[in-house]
């Protein structure tokens, strides 16, 4: 751990192309943790406040890194990811930009885990407080017109992730008419596949599944006797 700390904050290395190098460096240092199995107490002890301090880093491959770590972390690191979420979520300075303090980095896609299951590499699982916590922030996003369409049709595509239950089709069923198209499509689709998944898992009944009729074929008008059949399309031609 020395090493990698070193290298997450050594100086740019002596070449033209030296800060690219050193921010490829210092995410390969991020990300070498993560590689290992299964931490034990002392790891943590080490490793997550490490990790946490990096939340904020305004390199997106080393904040997703860090985001990843505290679900491996778990507890009061959960808290830690909520806070920086929350931040980044309120930060509207860039979202018009090429770059927002919440998309697409892949801090966003680890932040959706949080509440879908087990912690990674662990047995735990994020609290009913943190999860309410999360299910807040993703809602605030849905409704925040200053964010743009894509974070909002993700936090709705979240919320059907990380909950997928019954109590969770009233949340989608009324953003399916959304004003925003993004919005309103990631709404009606994750509405029609949560439902027939609750059904294949019995958690609602046979009647409530939603058929999608498969888009329909032209039929090729049949050939009139004696006519010349169809000349080969040439190779390559539409």
């Amino acid at each position: 751990f020395p090493t990698v700390k070193q290298l997450a904050t050594s100086a740019d290395p002596p070449s033209p192309d030296g800060k690219a190098t050193r921010q490829l460096v210092r995410q390969a240092a991020y990300r070498a943790p993560l590689a290992m199995p299964a931490w034990t107490q002392a790891e943590r002890d080490t490793l997550c406040p490490w990790f946490a301090q990096a939340l904020g880093d305004e390199q997106a491959a080393v904040a997703a890194a860090s985001a990843q770590a505290m679900l491996m972390c778990g507890g009061p690191f959960i808290d830690k990811l909520l806070d920086e979420a929350e931040r980044r979520a309120a930060d509207t300075s860039q979202v018009k930009g090429a770059r927002n303090p919440l998309w697409p980095s892949g801090f966003a896609f680890q932040l959706r885990e949080t509440c879908a299951g087990k912690l990674y590499g662990t047995d735990q699982r994020a609290s009913t407080e943190q999860c309410a916590r999360l299910r807040k922030l993703f809602e605030g996003l849905v409704t925040n017109n200053a964010q743009p369409a894509r974070i909002r049709a993700f936090a709705v595509a979240s919320v059907s992730y990380a909950w997928r239950e019954p109590a969770t089709l009233p949340f989608l069923k009324k953003y399916a008419g959304h004003p925003v198209p993004e919005v309103a499509h990631t709404a009606k689709r994750h509405y029609e596949v949560l439902t027939n998944v609750l059904v294949k898992e019995g958690k609602l009944p046979p009647s409530a599944a939603i058929r999608r009729d498969p888009p329909r074929t032209p039929k090729t008008p049949p050939r009139k006797p004696g006519a010349p059949a169809p000349a080969n399309k040439k190779p390559g031609k539409p």
